[in-house]
């Protein structure tokens, strides 16, 4: 059994909630019983409990949302396609739906979610496939994008007393420098300089108190692998 989520609303919007999760969960192989249990259960998970008697055009966007996820997996589906599911929620919900789509999947539920959000993507996906303009730009796992494609190393700095920004960007291959608070800095540097080196260049400044280091994130990687294609 397949679960489908549209990025467009595809529920009876003049129908009740539950009434509508419920003839949607029987099509699809549940008895009348079991579906309203089961679509109870979820809209009282959602915090929705109290509206399942309410028509889903009186409900917010991000509400009608979480009904039309529940609709999509409330049969239990072995296979989900979940489109941008973050649409219209909040960061607390966009956060729920992470932790209940990782739960379909640890309850044996293979997901394929379309997202232009990648930060959130990142927190959920073990493989992706990156396209723009219908053309492919990466397939594979999500560890192997950051370890083929990683792009700058970027710094934030936290320095004793002022932040020697003048000094900062003279560093070979500093590429941009930016202050953090008082005593704070991030320094970016290109990915020909190698950490190593970036190291012993800062090692001969003096009051730096504490060195984090950030990864690129899923989206710099994406901008520029559509740089390269362009």
């Amino acid at each position: 059994m397949i679960g489908y989520l549209p990025e467009e609303r595809g529920l009876y919007t003049d129908l009740p909630v539950l009434r509508s999760l419920v003839y949607l969960a029987s099509i699809r192989g549940m008895n009348q019983a079991k579906a309203h249990s089961a679509a109870m259960e979820w809209l009282d998970r959602m915090g929705l409990a109290d509206r399942a008697k309410e028509k889903l055009q009186t409900l917010s966007k991000g509400n009608q949302q979480k009904v039309q996820f529940i609709a999509s997996i409330v049969h239990k589906p072995a296979f989900a396609i979940l489109d941008e599911p973050f649409s219209g929620l909040d960061p607390l919900n966009q956060e729920l739906f992470i932790e209940y789509i990782r739960e379909l999947n640890a309850q044996g539920c293979t997901v394929l979610l379309s997202s232009h959000q990648m930060q959130l993507v990142e927190k959920i996906a073990r493989k992706i496939f990156l396209i723009n303009h219908g053309k492919e730009l990466y397939k594979g796992s999500l560890s192997g994008i950051y370890s083929a494609f990683g792009l700058q190393h970027t710094l934030e700095l936290i320095f004793e007393g002022e932040v020697p920004i003048e000094t900062l960007e003279k560093i070979n291959g500093a590429e941009m420098v930016s202050a953090r608070d008082s005593n704070g800095a991030k320094v970016v540097f290109s990915a020909e300089k190698k950490l190593p080196e970036i190291m012993k260049d800062l090692s001969a400044l003096q009051g730096i108190t504490n060195i984090k280091s950030q990864n690129s994130s899923l989206h710099d990687i994406f901008l520029e692998l559509v740089k390269k294609k362009s």
